[in-house]
């Protein structure tokens, strides 16, 4: 802990936001730095999406996109049933997984947050999602 920075923590409440308080504590290059790794891990979700949604597209089994643009029906129940046709064989989960990224092991440097509970000084893990990059 940073000296004076500890004893400001215990009279604080969870309504303080975690800019002052790092920029109190003279931690706001570190939170600038884990501001950019939020940004970048969200940017490896839309990558990764934006790279099945280009496989679905193109190639083998995976070529629905176009088909889709195509369906003109008389009726919606049928556009709606040709639709899902060409949406099995698991295009719609890959595309799940690939908007979850797995992402594993991301570390901020030390800033300090609020999580239930007290105000604590320390790296944070961002959420390892179990998805994939991309899709076959």
């Amino acid at each position: 802990m940073r000296g004076g920075c500890e004893v400001r923590t215990c009279k604080v409440s969870g309504s303080l936001n975690v800019h002052d308080l790092n920029s109190a504590c003279r931690d706001s290059v570190a939170l600038g730095t884990f501001k950019d790794l939020v940004e970048a891990h969200e940017h490896e979700h839309q990558n990764s999406l934006n790279e099945c949604v280009g496989t679905v597209n193109r190639f083998g089994h995976y070529g629905r996109l176009g088909a889709i643009e195509a369906i003109v029906a008389s009726s919606r129940d049928l556009a709606e049933r040709e639709a899902k046709k060409l949406w099995t064989n698991g295009v719609y989960a890959d595309l799940l997984k690939a908007a979850e990224t797995n992402q594993d092991n991301q570390w901020s440097g030390d800033i300090w947050t609020w999580r239930p509970g007290p105000w604590r000084d320390g790296p944070v893990l961002l959420w390892p999602h179990d998805g994939k990059r991309g899709c076959p």
